[in-house]
């Protein structure tokens, strides 16, 4: 892989790992679930579904890389390396970042869970907006 693509692999990222447990990978969470058992079929013939999570943590990250403000208690800040920009400028990427993120995950099993993100990032998009205009976003933009 190295010759190929000039990546190198680290062995403590290699692991075979039983997968009764929840597995993250690039982002995601995944769990096998167990299926409705229907009538007549063992147990070991079950079939079991894989479904993919949005976990916590990488929503916490995200607000952080993002500096829309911590996500945890839910307190919105201001982007001020973004105040140079036109108005227009800093909602496109508010929408791009937000945007993005959606499509990335648009096929979790948990979408609500990118409510709190995306409502944190319009609260980030006012205190940004109302910071440039030098006003506060109780009084309005």
């Amino acid at each position: 892989m190295q010759q190929n693509l000039g990546m190198q692999i680290k062995d403590e990222h290699l692991y075979i790992r039983h997968f009764e447990k929840t597995v993250c990978f690039l982002g995601y969470c995944l769990k096998k679930i167990p299926s409705k058992q229907q009538e007549g079929v063992q147990k070991q013939l079950q079939r079991k579904k894989i479904k993919c999570y949005v976990p916590k943590k990488k929503l916490q990250n995200i607000a952080r890389e993002f500096q829309y403000g911590d996500y945890t208690i839910f307190k919105p800040t201001r982007k001020s390396k973004v105040m140079n920009l036109s108005e227009f400028d800093i909602l496109s990427l508010y929408n791009k970042e937000i945007k993005n993120l959606a499509h990335y995950y648009c096929a979790v099993e948990n979408p609500h869970s990118l409510l709190k993100l995306r409502s944190l990032a319009q609260s980030s998009f006012l205190r940004t907006i109302s910071a440039k205009r030098k006003t506060t976003p109780k009084k309005g933009c």
